[in-house]
């Protein structure tokens, strides 16, 4: 095996060349964020209606440290991969039933805490059953307490109509302030949804459990037919954390898929085992390693989904109804969230 590679019309040292590759796709994406889109975004800030000079300013100027930080944490944690710092979490052992290849052409997939799931967990499923003849789905827990397991037993057994399965993790989130924990659980679903795809070897889509299917779905498939990943791009915003929308996320169980979500959750688990469980962790790492393996590998199929399909609005023409901030509060969200409870048993308080 060689010493040195090549990059460019220079050779690098072996030990160092992982290190001069992230820092150049670092600078790459740096001058891709924030140089090029720089006069469309002077124009935005000078005249968007609204919001004041200062709130602007404040604004943009932490989009831009963002993305410098972001890059600076990718050369440091190639640079030293086994640093731990004082806020780093040991990721936990999955327990719980993963299916081994399931007879179903589409799998859900949600992630929650105990809480969380409370809340949405039965409108959820409830929505699957009300457009699905017999849904097949899958229910991570975050720290769930045993009211939870057993509800998720009952439904599994009792219900002839639905095909779920369930796991669950015990983390050790002390480490971590509290308003922080939120941020594990919504980036480790997607390595917890590499490991049930690599298992069971089915399409997935990973959805936000406040999420509801309010069309057959079938027209859902139809949607997602002819690709290997979907989701709903935000490419024109600015800022790396706001590029994609990352409660709805397709992948078909095919080569180019299945690595570049290995890529994803590779890059996940390295940065909260390093104790950097950063605001909008999955959708920074979702959008950074999409772009960069879509520019290698031509032939990744993806389609982007929009508001026929993963509808914000509330309106009649999406599939799937997505909740954001405060519409989570939206009167006819709510009632159709209602409705689809009654779908299925209650929850033990």
């Amino acid at each position: 095996m060689p010493a040195n590679r090549k990059l460019g019309f220079y050779s690098i040292p072996r030990s160092r060349y992982k290190l001069v590759s992230v820092a150049a796709e670092s600078c790459s994406m740096l001058s891709a964020q924030i140089l090029s889109p720089m006069r469309l975004h002077a124009y935005r800030f000078l005249f968007y209606p609204g919001k004041t000079p200062v709130m602007k300013f404040t604004k943009y100027a932490q989009k831009c440290w963002m993305l410098i930080y972001y890059a600076w944490l990718r050369i440091r944690l190639s640079l030293a991969p086994g640093h731990h710092r004082r806020q780093a979490i040991r990721l936990p052992p999955v327990e719980g039933r993963i299916p081994a290849r399931p007879d179903t052409p589409l799998l859900f997939f949600a992630a929650a805490d105990h809480r969380y799931f409370d809340k949405y967990g039965r409108s959820f499923i409830g929505s699957l059953l009300a457009h699905q003849r017999v849904p097949s789905v899958h229910i991570h827990l975050f720290n769930p307490q045993a009211k939870q397991l057993e509800y998720l037993q009952q439904l599994a057994t009792s219900a002839p109509d639905l095909r779920l399965s369930y796991s669950w993790e015990h983390a050790d989130l002390q480490p971590l302030p509290t308003p922080r924990r939120g941020r594990y659980y919504y980036s480790m679903r997607f390595v917890r949804m590499d490991q049930l795809m690599r298992q069971t070897g089915a399409d997935c889509l990973c959805l936000d459990i406040d999420t509801l299917l309010v069309k057959p779905a079938e027209e859902l498939m139809s949607a997602l037919r002819d690709c290997d990943i979907a989701f709903y791009p935000r490419f024109g915003r600015f800022g790396i954390d706001t590029k994609l929308l990352a409660g709805t996320l397709f992948l078909r169980y095919a080569p180019l898929s299945v690595q570049l979500l290995s890529r994803i959750a590779d890059k996940i688990s390295r940065f909260i085992r390093g104790g950097q469980v950063l605001n909008k962790l999955d959708q920074i790492v979702i959008y950074d390693e999409f772009k960069r393996f879509s520019k290698r590998e031509s032939g990744l199929r993806f389609k982007p989904l929009d508001e026929s399909v993963i509808d914000t609005g509330f309106t009649d023409s999406g599939i799937i109804w997505y909740p954001k901030g405060q519409s989570k509060n939206d009167a006819l969200y709510e009632e159709k969230r209602r409705r689809y409870s009654t779908l299925t048993p209650n929850i033990p308080s």
